[in-house]
């Protein structure tokens, strides 16, 4: 019996050891095989590049305003170089204003001309890294991601001089701020004023009830082209921005529900000039002749006309109210701005302004905060002034 039992528990350390003798040799070909990966890692790493910083670095960034020039002399030229460890990642594709694209040379360069006619804030960014190379290394997935967060900005705007800042003789909290645009020589500050004129009015049915949907256009007597209003509300309300010119025949028609209403044979529409109107149409019960008289067709001077230039404001918090002048053709202002505010250095911005008006304005006019428009994202902002 004790025979049997000794065979027993030989047997089963004979297995045992077997079994720990398989486990290792399974954990020596484990480890071997990590050994090999870890080195094939970082054979693949030594063949791609790592970075720990990037950059997109351009040499102009803030340009100034200038008139158009027959020898295109407004166009500028920006340089930039895109770099990775300081060192030139080529073959990358940069875009700018999210229009252009151009690929970064050998040395990591790339160029583009910037057209200083306007305003203008424009973005420039890397876009693609497929095939952007540092030397002759492939770049790692980090680094790709790295270099297509990278962008600048371009700006073209008119640099801000302030040239005093006094305490408000009306108000203790309110610094008043004198400042002007740069101008080049012989240049002049976009002029404030009116662009267009209003012709609007309502289109009724032959019961006088208003017309939903109807369009009123004016063609020249004898040019090609015309202008059309958006399709009447639904009070039969219309209206449309035009510049007549003195002495200038126009054609009246209206569209509705594809039938063209007209004036009758050889008869023309004669705006006033510098001045709004208000023209009301009757539509005919019958036929497509509109009656050129009352209750038909009534005509009226009006109030009001469409207004634009460029506005210069204030980057400040929603709620704040401060008053600016609209710049003169010199490019000077003047702001009244509480004094709390001033002290936090705001940057200023230059908008496009284009509004109806029914009450004029004109340049050096003080306005508030509240008649500024707000800038689009192609026009400049943060502009940081200088001291006269």
């Amino acid at each position: 019996m004790v025979k049997k039992l000794l065979f027993i528990f030989f047997m089963s350390m004979l297995l045992l050891l077997a079994a720990c003798k398989e486990t290792s040799n399974d954990q020596i070909e484990n480890v071997d095989k990590q050994e090999v990966g870890q080195k094939d890692s970082k054979e693949e790493q030594g063949e791609k590049s790592v970075v720990q910083d990037v950059s997109l670095s351009l040499d102009k960034q803030n340009l100034s305003v200038t008139p158009w020039q027959y020898d295109h002399s407004q166009l500028e030229e920006v340089k930039g170089v895109l770099t990775a460890d300081g060192k030139p990642v080529s073959d990358a594709e940069i875009q700018v204003d999210g229009k252009r694209v151009i690929k970064t040379d050998e040395t990591g360069s790339f160029n583009f001309m910037i057209d200083r006619n306007n305003l203008a804030n424009k973005i420039v960014q890397v876009v693609n890294v497929e095939d952007a190379k540092i030397g002759e290394s492939e770049l790692s997935d980090e680094t790709k991601h790295a270099l297509l967060s990278l962008s600048e900005n371009i700006t073209v705007n008119y640099p801000i001089e302030i040239s005093s800042v006094k305490p408000s003789k009306e108000k203790e909290d309110l610094v008043v701020v004198e400042g002007k645009a740069i101008l080049d020589e012989n240049q002049e500050y976009p002029a404030f004023g009116t662009s267009k004129y209003s012709v609007h009015g309502t289109i009724v049915d032959s019961e006088g009830d208003p017309i939903e949907g109807a369009t009123v256009n004016l063609r020249r007597d004898g040019v090609e082209g015309f202008t059309v209003s958006p399709p009447s509300n639904e009070y039969g309300e219309y209206q449309m921005m035009y510049l007549p010119e003195d002495d200038e025949d126009h054609y009246l028609n209206v569209v509705y529900e594809g039938t063209t209403y007209h004036l009758p044979d050889n008869k023309v529409f004669q705006f006033p000039e510098d001045i709004s109107v208000q023209v009301d149409i009757q539509l005919p019960n019958e036929g497509e002749v509109i009656t050129d008289e009352p209750p038909y067709l009534v005509s009226k001077t009006a109030p009001g006309a469409l207004y634009t230039g460029i506005m210069i404001g204030l980057h400040v918090d929603k709620g704040v109210e401060y008053s600016v002048t609209i710049p003169n053709r010199d490019g000077t202002f003047i702001m009244e701005v509480p004094k709390s505010v001033w002290d936090e250095s705001p940057t200023f911005y230059q908008a496009t302004f284009e509004s109806f008006l029914l009450e004029g304005k004109e340049s050096g006019d003080m306005v508030s905060s509240g008649f500024l428009p707000e800038p689009n994202e192609d026009e400049p902002t943060l502009i940081i002034p200088s001291e006269g």
